[in-house]
């Protein structure tokens, strides 16, 4: 569903791609395994 974001350059952005991919869960936008799955793309990279 959501397309694929380039990784951010810094931890605060990190933060706020976390808090909008929460936020788009919580809507029922993302399903909690697409969540999971942006999550570790943002912690990995």
């Amino acid at each position: 569903m959501a397309a694929a974001q380039p990784a951010p350059a810094n931890p605060t952005d990190v933060v706020e791609q976390l808090k909008q991919f929460a936020e788009l869960r919580d809507q029922g936008i993302l399903s909690e395994e697409e969540f999971t799955a942006q999550k570790a793309k943002l912690l990995n990279s």
